[in-house]
């Protein structure tokens, strides 16, 4: 590479390192700016959302949990008002009555979200427990007030609901019952069921909980009800144990407040935190979401900050583009200058050198515009011959396609002549069938006969052996024995004419099926005579599509062949006038050659002011 080129290089690296640097400290510095605006943005966006979120999904839960008891308590005053119930509680010691009121106990306890149900009649005052044994009320002491509380409501009061720990097990439930009034209004038994809060919990609320909400169900004594992970309610855990010392305080300074709201709501940290009272019950919820660095970068806000940081990412890759570019096409001019100097020097001298050579083209020119005259009127004799051939080409695909069509259809013919020999013949079958058929009934009617004829004689034995009572029995028994003789005598001509109706049935399908077999042969024979017809008839359409294409080719090389020699009378004329115009070009290029001289200077002028 020449020394200048080298030089030329170095200096328009020079140049785009030095724009680099600026470029890299402003698009740093727009990114970090934005994501500080980015940040405030989305914290606020984050709490705005939360906000919004968390109280309605505290009121979904409250609204679940409200509905859920509600549909158990509607079932519960069913299972009161039951006739069967009813009947049981007034007369517990009917045997009858039990086993009705144990089924209809049963039915009740399979629609129960627990299935767990419990019945009770203080004429008898036993308590039937859908998974223990019946046992006394008083083998079972915590119940009696629980029983003696339901019995004591009324009938504008249909049902109570509490939340106890289950005897057993320990688990908080909610404990639903009802009193059972006879047609009097008079109070004889009770109804009750429980519905478990954690199993209720974990498949309604923590089931469908999104892992970024945490939430807690725990009593005034801060006892954990319910939780995402069960083994804290199954030890028995308490709300401090899974709390921080700080969030605890604040809760507990929530709790304590004289009139507290319901719903209390407070932030802490980096979280939002709500405080809800459970109506009716002893319980509160907490809920909360908490504000991380997975906040900020999720959701369509983060799109967008990434969409912006690209953009200026690529901005400024363009902008280094636009820089490197402009120093380059300098450089490229300088070269594109020095190139055009040196191609009008060349320019010059093979102007001269055209002159003298023009002067044996137009010679030459000349005889080849008699040789061209002749070819075009040699072109355009067998442009007319391939015309003739091409429309001989067409009829005959034209008669080959005809007959193709014709034989398609005798080919479709024969098909419809052998399904409907094969239709023949399969009725032909089914009608042997039926003749089976009617030799069965035929055999069966000759059976019969036989069995009236023997019946026949045997009575008339009898007349005979009555005497003159008998008479007119005997008579009778005669003409039935003889309408049996005519009958075996009828069943056995049916039977011959069967068998020749069998006979001619089987030598018709024999018939027809060596009829089905040479149509096959001629459906055969049709298909391989239309295979051989589409093979005639493409090569007719090929040939004639072949002598179109020759005939198209031959007009063209004709009507080329005429603009040639056109041409080249015309070249003939201009080649006379361009010896005259090369000395032209020699002047021009002379001109060219100082301006080319000119830009060379102005670009190195510009090198030198960078």
């Amino acid at each position: 590479m020449p020394k200048e080129a080298v030089e030329s290089q170095t200096k328009t690296m020079t140049r785009i390192k030095k724009i680099t640097l600026p470029i890299v400290i402003t698009e740093v510095v727009l990114i970090a700016i934005m994501t500080l605006v980015y940040q405030i943005v989305a914290k606020s966006m984050f709490f705005n959302s939360v906000e919004i979120r968390l109280p309605q999904f505290i009121d979904r839960t409250i609204s679940g949990l409200t509905d859920n008891v509600t549909n158990e308590a509607k079932m519960t005053i069913q299972f009161a008002n039951s006739v069967v119930t009813k009947k049981y509680c007034s007369n517990p010691n009917n045997s009858e009555y039990s086993k009705d009121m144990a089924a209809e106990a049963a039915l009740y306890t399979g629609r129960f979200a627990d299935q767990w149900s419990l019945y009770y009649s203080p004429v008898n005052d036993i308590v039937y427990m859908s998974d223990t044994p019946p046992v006394p009320l008083s083998a079972v002491p915590v119940l009696k007030p629980v029983l003696d509380r339901v019995m004591a409501l009324s009938k504008t009061t249909p049902y109570t609901i509490a939340v106890a720990p289950d005897l057993r097990t320990g688990e908080s439930k909610i404990q639903i019952g009802a009193p059972v009034f006879d047609n009097n209004g008079k109070t004889v038994g009770a109804i009750g069921t429980a519905l478990s809060v954690g199993k209720y919990m974990q498949e309604h609320i923590f089931a469908r909980l999104p892992k970024t909400i945490e939430c807690y169900f725990f009593d005034d004594d801060m006892k954990i009800i319910a939780a995402r992970d069960q083994s804290l309610v199954e030890k028995g855990a308490s709300i401090e144990e899974v709390l921080s010392a700080g969030l605890l305080k604040k809760i507990s300074s929530v709790m304590e407040k004289k009139n507290r709201a319901e719903r209390e709501s407070f932030k802490f940290e980096k979280g939002e935190y709500f405080i809800q009272k459970i109506p009716d019950t002893t319980w509160n919820m907490i809920v909360s979401s908490q504000y991380t660095s997975k906040s900020l970068y999720s959701g369509f806000a983060v799109v967008i900050y990434f969409i912006v940081a690209a953009a200026i990412l690529v901005l400024g890759a363009g902008l280094y583009t636009a820089m490197v570019k402009f120093y380059k096409m300098r450089e490229e001019e300088k070269d594109l200058g020095t190139n055009l100097f040196s191609q009008t020097q060349n320019l010059v001298v093979v102007a001269k050198e055209t002159a003298a050579t023009s002067q044996e083209q137009s010679a030459a020119v000349k005889e080849i515009v008699a040789t061209m005259e002749d070819s075009n009127n040699l072109s355009e004799n067998i442009a007319t011959k391939i015309e003739d051939v091409s429309s001989v080409a067409e009829k005959t695909t034209t008669d080959v396609a005809d007959g193709a069509v014709a034989l398609e259809v005798n080919v479709q013919k024969l098909h419809e002549i052998f399904d409907a020999n094969a239709n023949t013949i399969e009725g032909i079958k089914k009608l042997s069938k039926e003749i089976d058929n009617i030799w069965e009934i035929v055999t069966m009617i000759t059976s019969v006969a036989d069995q009236a004829k023997i019946i026949a004689f045997n009575a008339e034995l009898e007349a005979a052996s009555a005497g003159e009572a008998g008479k007119n029995f005997h008579i009778v028994a005669s003409e039935i024995r003889r309408l049996a003789d005519g009958i075996i005598d009828n069943t056995k001509q049916i039977k011959e004419r069967i068998t020749n109706i069998q006979h001619s049935s089987d030598t018709l399908i024999l018939a027809s099926e060596s009829g089905t077999a040479k149509i096959n042969e001629g459906c055969a024979t049709a298909d391989e005579l239309e295979a051989k017809f589409a093979s005639i008839k493409s090569a007719a359409e090929i040939t004639a599509d072949s002598a179109r294409e020759i005939t198209s080719i031959i007009q063209q090389q004709s009507a080329a062949s005429g603009q040639i020699l056109i041409t080249l009378k015309q070249i003939s004329a201009g080649v006379e006038n361009f010896s005259a115009a090369t000395e032209n070009i020699s002047s021009s290029a002379e001109q060219i050659k100082t301006i080319a001289n000119t830009l060379n200077q102005q670009v190195e002028n510009f090198d030198a002011k960078q």
